[in-house]
């Protein structure tokens, strides 16, 4: 495998869509309870007409309301049931780590490619050096080198603040090395 460089991962993005997944399972499970308090014991629910299918079984040509009565089934909790089902959102099985891993590769950059990795280690060099210089007690004007260039982070009103790369310009600069 090649050498990457992470320069950076969407972690809000990360959170909220791994957050969703597992919302989605934890309404999965809740349906599967609220169906299992109507004795009908699942896994995982295909389609609602299989749920359905189950509670007419036992007098085929009669309705839906009348099986459940006779089957002493609590008709306002399988209403619920059938609604909480087709409001969507449910998962019946939980993410894994190697699935969460998955969503998160898919939202990081890396520098790749030889070019990529070059431009990334000379901006982080430029900036150690400017760095060290300004340790040496070499007179520099960090906020003027950050005005002429793009490639410079500086923030002049947080003192003994030191050079640092501009993370998206450096990202956008590495994207362009193809």
């Amino acid at each position: 495998m090649s050498t990457r460089i992470l320069l950076e991962t969407n972690e809000k993005l990360v959170k909220q869509i791994t957050a969703d997944s597992e919302n989605s399972y934890s309404k999965g499970l809740q349906l599967l309870k609220m169906l299992s308090q109507l004795g009908y014991e699942a896994e995982s629910i295909e389609s609602w007409a299989k749920v359905e299918q189950h509670f007419i079984q036992d007098y085929p040509k009669a309705t839906l309301t009348f099986n459940l009565q006779a089957n002493g089934v609590n008709e306002t909790l399988y209403l619920e049931a059938k609604a909480f089902h087709h409001a969507g959102g449910l998962s019946f099985t939980a993410l894994t780590d190697l699935e969460k891993e998955t969503i998160a590769e898919k939202h990081r950059v890396h520098a790749e490619t030889a070019d990529q990795i070059e431009v990334f280690n000379l901006i982080e060099a430029t900036i150690a050096n400017f760095n060290r210089l300004d340790q040496l007690n070499v007179k520099m004007s960090f906020s003027e080198l950050y005005a002429t260039s793009r490639i410079f982070s500086y923030d002049r009103s947080r003192p003994g603040e030191r050079l640092q790369a501009n993370k998206d310009y450096l990202i956008s600069a590495i994207k362009s090395q193809k």
